[in-house]
């Protein structure tokens, strides 16, 4: 690297007698939105012949991706950088140029890290953490902060603080919002989905107590905004509405242009929340409510409709029942003749064997006792004729077709 790099950072100097360098060598590149709508990127690429792909890739931390633009910024967009950090340091070279970047690095440890990591509580760094806290900035500082706000980490939970930026401050702020002691996988978990302060009091100035962790969470990874809470609970759902009602309401799809639409419908009683909840988890649209209505049923409650779709009744289920030519079939008919299979075809093929089915009794005992064309041939067979739908289903019920065929095996 040439005299005229720069050097940024600070590091701890003084190295351990008898621990050897560590050097790694790789190649990087980054992409750069000057529209301001993704963050900046740079990734370090290194290989490894114990890696089955050849190499490894490593994400720079924020502060180091700033450092290398600015560089590149003041040099034309030529990179001669030197990242001086705890772990050591990082040499940059390379270009940037019109929202890309890449060349060379080469890392250089500080031998004296292992050993003031282990002052800190980390002890057994082994080259790949070294290059890791070079890379994400983390060093005895940070480890003594961690463990002075209460968290006995290891090595992977301390790198994910100093990439999703738990510190001292994050941490105070999280404690004031009155969720409790949490442990450091809420924390982070709370740094990765954005909950706030701001954002946690908007929601309680909405009426939601907001008291657990979890709950802020799903909120949070649901979309489920004080505005939303607002407006649902002006739509007087029936009751009560908690936190896991709201969440369920986003999961499922629940808005108030929803509630607005099968409202209009006026299935029977008052839809309440949980109904609004049931009809999109079993798929009923505002439309197919509608449409279910006016396929001559008679009246259809909230019930019969869900009743409809989670059985798989549409309309043209119930034309093709209407047109077998059964007398006026209500919805207890039609939903009787899904769950036993008395379609069209059924009563046809039962046609060509002799048996007019078009009473829907008939039609339905035969679904029920499992009388098909195959029983109904074996009966004839064996000597049965004449025979009107009761004595076939007297047969069934009473096994004599079983009798028979055993006599005609023996």
């Amino acid at each position: 690297m040439g005299v005229g790099a720069a050097v940024v950072g600070f590091s701890f100097g003084g190295a351990t007698p008898g621990v050897s360098q560590v050097v790694v060598e790789g190649t990087w590149s980054g992409r750069f939105d000057r529209e301001g709508d993704r963050p900046d990127r740079i990734r370090l690429q290194q290989w490894d012949d114990d890696l089955r792909r050849g190499y490894r890739d490593s994400d720079l931390n924020a502060a180091g991706v700033t450092a290398v633009l600015r560089n590149a910024a003041a040099n034309e967009g030529v990179v001669e950088l030197e990242l001086v950090r705890d772990a050591g340091t990082l040499h940059f070279e390379g270009r940037v140029r019109d929202g890309r970047g890449n060349g060379e690095f080469t890392f250089e440890s500080n031998d004296s890290f292992r050993s003031a990591m282990s002052a800190a509580g980390f002890s057994g760094i082994d080259d790949d953490e070294l290059f890791a806290s070079a890379v994400h900035d983390v060093g005895p500082a940070h480890a003594r902060s961690m463990r002075d706000l209460g968290f006995a980490l290891d090595f992977d939970e301390l790198l994910a603080s100093a990439i999703f930026r738990i510190d001292a401050p994050f941490v105070q702020e999280v404690r004031a919002m009155d969720f409790g002691d949490l442990a450091f996988d809420e924390l982070l978990a709370f740094r990765i989905h954005g909950v706030s302060r701001p954002w946690v009091q908007s929601l309680r100035d909405a009426g939601i107590s907001l008291r657990d962790p979890d709950d802020a969470l799903a909120f949070r990874i649901h979309g489920v905004s004080p505005e939303f809470v607002r407006e649902m609970r002006s739509l007087d759902l029936g009751k009560p509405l908690d936190a896991d009602d709201f969440v369920a309401f986003r999961i499922h799809g629940v808005s108030p242009e929803f509630v607005r639409e099968a409202r209009a419908l006026d299935l029977g009683t008052p839809l309440d929340a949980d109904d609004f909840v049931a009809m999109r988890i079993h798929g009923v649209s505002a439309e197919q409510a509608r449409e279910a209505s006016q396929l001559g049923l008679g009246t259809l409650d909230f019930d019969d409709v869900l009743a409809m779709k989670i059985h798989g009744i549409d309309a043209d289920f119930v034309r093709d029942a209407q047109a077998i030519g059964f007398e006026r079939l209500d919805f207890d008919d039609i939903m009787s003749m899904k769950i036993h299979g008395v379609t069209r075809s059924f009563v046809e093929e039962m046609a060509r064997e002799g048996f007019d089915l078009r009473d829907f009794d008939d039609a339905q005992a035969f679904r029920i006792h499992n009388i098909d064309a195959e029983f109904i041939r074996e009966l004839k067979e064996a000597g049965f004729e004449d025979m009107e739908a009761d004595d076939v289903v007297q047969i069934k019920i009473q096994g004599f077709d079983r009798i028979l065929r055993k006599r005609r095996k023996s």
